[in-house]
């Protein structure tokens, strides 16, 4: 059972205390612990970097934090901090966890899920023991946002679980299952379908306990690293290698665990790989390397091999480094690489890792400070190597740490291996990573387009009192003899300073680049490294995981063509889905705004798509209005015509109208309201448009109609005598005026008599009273009527003398009428006596007498006659008539 004591420690940053819960193992491994070393008798063997270093490191924000500014992502690259851009945005106001470690793994089947795991808890009540969850940060959109997921369980039945996981590292198989290893005191490997959901962890059981994947070295094993690939015999099936160190062992053995195509993983081959020992308090720095053409596995790892030479630190001194390669073509199974079991050596060189030869040890312990941490915060406890296959022709690329004898600068070479042509590899010549500069903490990966990125972290010195770094992507289009392209990924300050602790690790023992390959095509280099979310918006320098993406083989992205499209049926704009931008080449999510599917108004709007990577096009949607305005006319009107006019002066409501977009025009109508209408139906027109120039009409009519009846004028009643004549007329002609006149044209009339039958001027009438009833009627169907009486009188006397003095007779009823010089003085009828052509009338009226006497004969027919006026019972007439001839008179009596 591991044993830990805890140190506190407390630093005075700033104007912020640190506060650092140091833990130190009660025991160091070792393959031969020392007691009392002195400075020249060097402790000897590999030492395990447990237990990791989860200690809160985090302070405030000085003026140097500030002067590095924010981080800006280089062309091509995209940077995150998991825990700003997340789905809990509180987080970077409260998350202030260690971060150090951080691992990774990229979804094969959807490269936009992607899973860290690091050091974000603190080892007691945020990690596993309580019960409590062990966090995945978890993205599903390429990695623009997180969620800090606590969902990975403790191995069931592991009692040695509390304050861990200690180390973990995972990684995705083809089908989208993400595997993960764990150590505690021994390796638990799991394996999960949805890092999202605790429930999903698969474990392998036995008798309700979690199966360690350490089938040897139970309680005292170290530094588990995990990859998946292809099965060397059945390519369709996926297996998960972990790799590990036994520290029961002395030297220590480098063991790969394989488990076959299972979930859960169970891990039924075990077996060595190398070994790890020699003069030198290192760490095997154990790793993994796939080759996914044919699942060929690589096992890397170091031998101590005695002090470092070289001129510079003489006083502490340095090791030489010992880096070995080894591989399986079996799945695991045995390993060999070159004719040699054991591997073979790569490369020779000094390295500034483990613990300071000269420290001072006390049952292993280290008590004295320790300068050789990286930076003076970071003990290299975990090696300072990596390796990478090319997965189109199979190169190794192997990254390791070369000090240079002449600098001391801890520098970073690598070693291109080929294929020998006799199932070997050739080591290749030995080239610089980086320049004279202090790197670490190496991983590196290749593209299937064959670029060799290799991402370190890089010591820049102290400012204002903390560690500055910087991490790098440094990148190779020459098979690693060359690295032109150094992309930087965040500058900062450490969020501590150095501790005094041996052990201090502000990073861990490693960071990680990985390339995923999908359908056969990788091109994105997609990492996670420590930094400090300060240059990120954190208003604390704290360390994070660092996500990153470098598309090495995106040359842009392309728009689609311009879009135009009218509006919405009653929207002044409408709702457009384009389709996505194509990427050339790998560049990542890209992100439109506006997004397809949005309203667009009406006009011209820009949308502006970005890739991950930084590439940016932009095209427009252009919204046009085609829809005419809406316009309403006032209803039918009628109307009369004005008075005396066969027309009317009409006002109307002007026509509305609404459109789908502000800006219509006010309806405009012809004939315009207040115009004079004629008589009829009159068709209004009214016509709008909008700002678009889109048009609409709408017509209502205008009756006038003419009410106004005509105007009919009769003449005053007639009084005519017929010729003088034996035997008396009957009748005679009759000539009148009567008129009509209208508002409107076409007025006619007619006359009728009392027996309804039609009678004209000029006709004949008959003796006595004919009344005349004339009726106008316009062409609306108006009438007005007007009558006058036709009396006509058998003959008539006139005075001779006086021609204004005359009587008109009936000689038929002896109605008479007796005018006196023009003037109507007596009218009536009365008592007839006739015999022939001659006849009297005479009428007594009170105190008035008429007395007529006529003989229509006489005269050889021309007629004579008498009649006399007598008024007030007078005897002397008032009026007297002689005529001796009644032919040819005119006879006016009104």
């Amino acid at each position: 059972m591991r044993r830990t004591l805890f140190v506190l420690v407390v630093i005075g940053v700033s104007t912020l205390p640190l506060t650092i819960n140091v833990v130190l193992p009660a025991t160091l491994h070792a393959a031969s612990a020392m007691v009392g070393q002195s400075k020249a008798d060097h402790p000897v063997g590999p030492v395990s970097d447990q237990p990791p270093d989860t200690t809160s490191y985090t302070r405030a924000v000085t003026k140097e934090d500030i002067a590095l500014g924010p981080a800006i992502s280089p062309p091509n690259t995209f940077v995150a901090d998991v825990v700003v851009n997340n789905t809990n945005t509180n987080l970077k106001n409260t998350d202030t966890f260690n971060d150090g470690e951080p691992s990774i793994a990229i979804n094969p089947t959807n490269t936009s899920q992607i899973s860290i795991l690091a050091f974000s808890y603190s080892g007691s009540s945020t990690s596993w023991g309580n019960p409590n969850n062990a966090p995945v940060w978890y993205s599903t959109d390429g990695g623009n946002t997180w969620t800090k997921e606590s969902t990975i369980p403790p191995p069931p039945g592991d009692a040695s679980s509390t304050g861990c996981p200690c180390d973990q590292a995972p990684d995705y198989d083809r089908s989208g299952n993400l595997s993960s290893t764990f150590l505690t005191s021994n390796v638990f490997s799991g394996t999960t379908t949805n890092p999202a959901n605790a429930g999903s962890w698969n474990w392998l059981l036995s008798g309700g306990n979690a199966v360690r994947t350490n089938s040897v070295g139970p309680n005292n094993v170290d530094q588990p690293w995990l990859l998946v690939s292809r099965d060397t015999a059945t390519a369709s099936q996926d297996d998960v290698y972990v790799a590990y160190d036994d520290f029961n062992t002395n030297p220590v053995d480098t063991r790969v665990a394989v488990s076959l195509g299972a979930n859960p993983p169970n891990f039924t081959r075990d077996n060595q790989s190398g070994t790890s020992g020699g003069s030198g308090i290192i760490n095997p720095g154990h790793r993994l390397a796939t080759d996914p053409r044919n699942g060929w596995v690589y096992s890397l790892f170091q031998q101590g091999n005695g002090n470092g030479a070289g001129t510079v630190d003489s006083t502490t001194g340095s090791y030489n480094i010992k880096y070995f390669l080894n591989r399986s073509t079996d799945g695991g199974q045995t390993w060999g690489l070159n004719g040699m079991g054991g591997g073979v050596q790569v490369a020779n060189a000094d390295s500034k890792q483990g613990i300071n030869p000269g420290a001072t040890f006390s049952m292993g312990n280290c008590t004295s400070n320790n300068t050789y941490k990286f930076g003076t915060v970071n003990a290299l406890l975990g090696g300072v190597d990596h390796a990478a296959v090319d997965p189109v022709n199979g190169d190794v690329y192997f990254v390791y740490g070369n000090r240079d004898s002449v600098t001391g600068n801890n520098r970073l070479s690598i070693i291109r291996l080929t294929d020998n042509g006799s199932g070997g590899l050739t080591i290749g010549a030995s080239n610089f990573v980086t320049g004279q500069v202090e790197a670490a903490l190496p991983s590196v990966a290749v593209t299937t387009n064959g670029v060799v990125g290799v991402l370190y972290t890089q010591y820049d010195g102290m400012s204002g009192g903390f560690p500055m770094f910087s991490v790098h992507l440094a990148l190779s289009q020459d098979h690693g003899v060359t690295f032109p392209n150094n992309v930087l990924l965040e500058q900062f300050l450490s969020s501590a300073s150095d501790s005094g602790a041996c052990r201090q690790r502000v990073f861990g023992d490693y960071h990680q680049v990985k390339v995923p390959i999908v359908a056969g095509v990788g091109t994105t280099f997609n990492g996670v490294f420590t930094g400090n979310g300060n240059q990120f918006g954190r208003s604390t320098s704290n360390h994070d995981p660092i996500f990153f993406r470098y598309f090495a083989g995106c040359t842009g992205i392309t728009c689609p063509a311009n879009i135009t499209q009218s509006t919405d049926p009653n929207q002044c704009g409408a709702v457009v889905n384009y389709p996505a931008p194509t990427s050339n080449g790998d560049c990542g999510p890209v992100t439109c705004t506006p997004v397809s599917g949005s309203f667009f108004n009406k006009g011209v709007t820009t949308v502006t798509c970005t890739a991950q990577s930084g590439s940016m096009c932009s095209f427009t949607i252009t919204i046009n209005d085609t829809q005419p305005p809406v316009i309403t006319c006032p209803p039918n009107k009628i109307q009369s015509t004005d008075p005396g006019l066969c027309s009317a002066v009409v006002t109307y409501n002007n026509a509305t109208a609404t459109d789908n977009c502000p800006g219509v025009g006010t309806p405009v109508c012809s004939p315009p309201s207040g115009s004079t209408f004629p008589k009829g139906i009159t068709t209004v027109t009214c016509n709008v448009s909008d700002a678009s120039g889109n048009t609409a009409s709408c017509s209502f009519t205008i009756t006038v109609n003419d009410t106004e009846k005509p105007i009919i004028t009769c003449p005053a009643n007639i009084n005519v005598a017929a010729a003088a004549s034996c035997p008396f007329a009957t009748s005679t002609p009759v000539t009148f005026t009567v008129t009509a006149t209208d508002n409107c044209p076409g007025v006619t009339f007619v006359c009728k008599n009392q027996n309804n039958q039609v009678v004209t001027s000029g006709q004949s009438f008959p003796v006595g009273t004919t009344t005349v009833t004339c009726t106008a009627t316009d062409t609306s169907g108006n009438m007005s009527t007007c009558s006058f009486t036709i009396t006509v009188f058998s003959a008539c006397l006139v005075d001779e003398s006086n021609p204004g003095n005359v009587v008109l007779f009936n000689a038929q009823t002896g109605e008479y009428r007796f005018c006196c010089s023009g003037v109507l003085l007596a009218t009536g009828t009365g008592v007839l006596t006739i015999r022939s052509c001659i006849g009297t009338i005479d009428d007594l009226k009170g105190a008035r007498k008429v007395h007529i006497e006529f003989d229509t004969s006489a005269n050889n027919g021309r007629g004579k006659g008498t009649a006399a006026l007598f008024l007030n019972g007078s005897t002397n007439p008032k009026c007297k008539i002689t005529d001796q001839s009644m032919q040819g008179n005119v006879c006016s009596c009104p």
